[in-house]
């Protein structure tokens, strides 16, 4: 009984979770960060089935970002299909954008990255 009892109760709670998320339920969305909200890059996109295209380097303090920037967004036009990374010091708080390639607008196009053993980075974009 207690086991069947528990068994439901999740299901409730992850069925209300759900519905919740997908906008059955109305809520007022609210900011709920605690700190300094950063913007590492105003207008990139990146497929929903890839990883977050980002590595953190621990030696040098650097986080870099990747992602296929969108005619629709910042820049428009001007920015359109740009492959492009956003390297972000962790000390100072400065950006540098770098950008790749320009094959036009393709979400899947985000690059990836990795450190190379030399401490230079590597990246790799379809």
């Amino acid at each position: 009984m207690f086991k069947s009892l528990i068994k439901h109760s999740v299901f409730v709670i992850l069925y209300l979770s759900v519905i919740s998320n997908s906008g059955i339920i109305a809520q007022e969305q609210q900011d709920i960060v605690n700190g300094n909200l950063i913007q590492f890059n105003d207008n990139g996109a990146w497929c929903w089935y890839q990883d977050e295209r980002a590595i953190v380097d621990t030696v040098n303090g650097k986080l870099i970002l990747g992602s296929d920037a969108s005619g629709a967004g910042t820049g428009g036009s001007g920015r359109n299909g740009n492959i492009e990374a956003t390297i972000f010091d962790i000390e100072t708080g400065s950006f540098e954008r770098t950008v790749f390639w320009k094959p036009g607008c393709d979400d899947h196009n985000a690059p990836a990255f990795s450190i190379r053993p030399d401490g230079n980075y590597i990246t790799v974009y379809a």
